[in-house]
Order: structure tokens, then sequence, then C-alpha cells
């Protein structure tokens, strides 16, 4: 018995030893690789809004989107338009308002069609009732709200054709009850 215990015991330490240096391999390619890709898609990923409209105008004949309703920026990525300073770098404006808690409500634009077979812009809000982000809210909106809105839009006679970005409203500083 005794004289099988340095194979068995040398077999354990070697298994151990791999484990524990595919795990420790495996965890830090993980980081690395999302760190890379997370700013590599964010940098390359945020054009101006004004672009993107010009895209869906050429994409949907008659199209219209209200300036507006236009933010300076637009992120394919994550299909949000916003604001950003011009000194503050976009990649680090829009991750910290993805994870922003305070905004006051959220913005879904989508196009819809006519009977007559023209697009139309249309915009829907949902208010923040709690500490929501917005990243939290978009995956929200796609997996619940989404079916929700498209049987709204039916019931008045157009069709739900595609959500083309979403935006929020900045939290408002003054009360209006003092």
């Amino acid at each position: 018995m005794w004289r099988r215990f340095p194979i068995v015991f040398f077999l354990y330490i070697a298994l151990v030893s791999k484990w524990l240096f595919t795990s420790y391999t495996v965890i830090f390619n993980r980081s690395i690789h999302k760190q890379f890709t997370r700013r590599l898609s964010l940098s390359g990923e945020i054009v101006p809004a004004t672009t993107y409209v010009e895209s869906l105008k050429q994409k949907f004949k008659g199209f219209d989107f209200p300036a507006y309703k236009l933010r300076e920026w637009f992120s394919t990525v994550h299909q949000v338009f916003f604001d950003c300073k011009p000194e503050q770098d976009r990649t680090d404006c829009l991750g910290q308002l993805l994870k922003q808690t305070n905004l006051e409500a959220f913005t879904i634009f989508f196009v819809v069609k006519e009977p007559n077979g023209a697009y139309r812009f249309m915009d829907a809000s949902f208010r923040n009732l709690g500490t929501e982000t917005l990243e939290r809210f978009i995956n929200r909106y796609h997996q619940q709200l989404e079916s929700m809105t498209r049987l709204s839009i039916q019931t008045i006679g157009l069709e739900y054709v595609e959500c083309i970005g979403h935006s929020y409203q900045e939290p408002t500083t003054s009360t209006p009850f003092k």
C-alpha cells in the first residue's frame, strides 16, 4: 500500500496543478478578452446621430426623424442616442450613462408602417419609477415591454416594424412642489 502512495500522491498533485493552471488561465484570458472587446466595440461603434438617422432614411423610404428628438451621438452596439461633453471621452460617457440610476424616464424610438405602406417614426416613454439603469431598461424592454408596445401599435391600425434606438430624459433638479 505504501509503495503506491507516492504514485497516487504525484498524480493527485499533477491533476490539481493542471486544474489550477487551467482555471487561472481561463479566468485571466476571459477578463483580458472582455476588457479588450468592450473597449474595441464601444470605441469603434459610436457615430454621430445624424449619420445613423440618414442611414434609416435610406432604409425606410419617406421616414422622417424629428430633429428635436436627436441627441449628439449614437452607439450602434447598445442602440442608444446620447449626449456627451466635448472634453469627455465618448466611450466613458456612454459607460457612465448606461450605469446611471437617476434618469427621469427612458424613451424608445421605433418605426411603424401605416396601412398605405408609408413608414413613420414613433416613440414611447417609460418613467423610471425606481433606480433602474438605462442598460437594464433596454434589456427589460426587449424581453418584456416590446411585445406590449407591438400590440398597442396594432390596436391603432399600424404595424410595428422595428426598434431603432433608445434614449433617456435627464433627471430634473427642481422640485415642482415646495
